[in-house]
């Protein structure tokens, strides 16, 4: 797994490119079928097609949304003590990395959960 995530790390902004016309679809098939080749040139006797990988890849993206957002949502919880959140593994921070917009949306500044750093301590600035 985390050599598949290290070849697609190569092709990030390629995969990752939101835009959606013919061209950049023709350039993602081919950037998988790239993936396909070096994935099956360094993995042994296993064979995987690049729709296998893909769909592998998507897996691997959504299990990690769905625990950042466990993080996040055990973060904001009420009643103190200590979190019960799993951490992220070293191969979903590498995911995370690459699709960071759609795991943590965009920061804004005037959000009610915005947090003000100074110096060493944290304050957590709350519009009411």
């Amino acid at each position: 797994m985390d050599m598949l995530i290290n070849i697609i790390q190569e092709n990030k902004n390629v995969l990752e490119n939101k835009k959606s016309d013919a061209v950049t679809w023709q350039e993602k098939e081919s950037c998988w079928k790239i993936i396909e080749a070096k994935f099956n040139a360094t993995s042994g006797a296993t064979y995987r097609s690049a729709k296998n990988l893909k769909t592998k890849y998507e897996g691997l993206k959504r299990e990690t949304r769905k625990k950042s957002a466990c993080i996040r949502a055990e973060t904001y919880r009420t009643g103190g003590g200590t979190s019960t959140a799993v951490p992220l593994t070293d191969t979903e921070l590498k995911i995370k990395d690459m699709i960071l917009l759609s795991v943590d949306g965009m920061k804004s500044d005037f959000d009610s959960d915005h947090v003000v750093t100074v110096g060493k301590s944290q304050l957590y600035s709350c519009i009411i």
